[in-house]
């Protein structure tokens, strides 16, 4: 705590009461003690502090239990809202299922402003002023010098770092990925870097490929998702990023209205789920469709259009008969010779 007052006052609350920390709504009263007598905190007003207190939350989701992140968020929204104390919180925290939902509730809706990274192009020229700087380290390194020595400055070029910025789509876990497998100490880091770009044969070895930290990411978000809806998820996931609507896959897989929804609620962190269905990672779409990467949850295109064109023709066969009664295939101009003629 940057306050020596306030961290002499924490000192004292926790002497007068050393299990304040341990009650279900310790973290509460221990902030409501800790700034009640602080000038703009009113009971029944606003706060007037022109200076409040920052407190920041970086990755909530990580937090123990689902039920728990909730809980702070509704802790959270009290300090705000009931007790009005001069605090502001800054969240950072994966879009999943629950937190987005408390996040929508209309009572947060009105003390909440939320950003997204998504595509924002301010994130993204910071994941390349990132990778500039770090493989300008690695070239100047001692560890690399006999590999990188004949190398001109800079390396890699700029379209190789365009080309990895635009994979992490803003976020820094796949650019700080590369950084890590292309920087190993015991590898050449110009063949490293080729096999990030896809200009060289991969490794046998499943544990050394580039990804080999990002797929573990993947694999255990994927795992959230119960057993009985993994086939339904596989054929859901084939889908992303194309034309067809949530509602018309559903039709595609034949599937219960918002059964989708249901399917993929534990991957909110990586995918999003509105009127069709898209993926925050480019890298989880690379990862998807190589069997050899994401072994139980590969998706395989073919196999997933195969199955839902069967489903589609199977309906449009079995409509034949309304469609001709109703003279729509004429409208069309639609030639059905192997339809029954009336």
């Amino acid at each position: 705590m940057s306050s020596p007052h306030k961290r002499q006052k924490l000192q004292d609350i926790l002497r007068e009461d050393p299990y304040i920390v341990h009650r279900v709504s310790g973290s509460v009263d221990l902030l409501v003690s800790l700034f009640r007598d602080q000038p703009g905190a009113l009971p029944n007003g606003p706060t007037t502090l022109s200076t409040p207190f920052l407190v920041i939350i970086d990755g909530l989701d990580e937090c123990r239990g689902n039920k728990d992140q909730s809980r702070i968020l509704s802790d959270i929204h009290g300090l705000v809202d009931k007790h009005r104390l001069p605090l502001r919180f800054f969240i950072t925290s994966r879009p999943e299922s629950h937190i987005h939902e408390t996040f929508e509730e209309p009572d947060m809706t009105r003390v909440t402003e939320k950003f997204s990274i998504l595509g924002n192009f301010v994130a993204r020229d910071d994941v390349v002023r990132y990778l500039r700087d770090e493989f300008r380290r690695i070239q100047d390194s001692k560890t690399h010098k006999d590999v990188l020595q004949s190398v001109p400055k800079p390396w890699p070029s700029d379209r190789a770092i365009e080309q990895i910025a635009k994979k992490s789509e803003g976020y820094f876990i796949y650019a700080a990925t590369v950084i890590k497998y292309v920087d190993e100490e015991y590898f050449s880091c110009l063949d490293r870097l080729d096999q990030i770009l896809g200009t060289s044969v991969a490794h046998d070895d499943p544990e050394d490929t580039p990804f080999a930290e990002l797929d573990r990411l993947y694999t255990s978000v994927l795992s959230t998702c119960p057993k009985s809806q993994l086939p339904h998820l596989k054929r859901a996931l084939a889908f992303i990023g194309t034309a067809p609507s949530v509602t018309a896959i559903e039709v595609f897989l034949k599937l219960r209205p918002r059964q989708l929804n249901l399917a993929l609620r534990g991957l909110r962190s990586i995918i999003r789920v509105d009127d069709h269905l898209e993926s925050f990672h480019a890298s989880f779409l690379d990862f998807l469709f190589d069997p050899a990467r994401a072994k139980d949850y590969h998706v395989d295109l073919e196999q997933c259009y195969t199955s839902s064109f069967q489903h589609i023709f199977s309906l449009l066969t079995k409509s034949m008969p309304v469609l001709q009664a109703s003279g729509f295939h004429d409208r069309l101009g639609v030639n059905c010779p192997n339809m029954p003629q009336n």
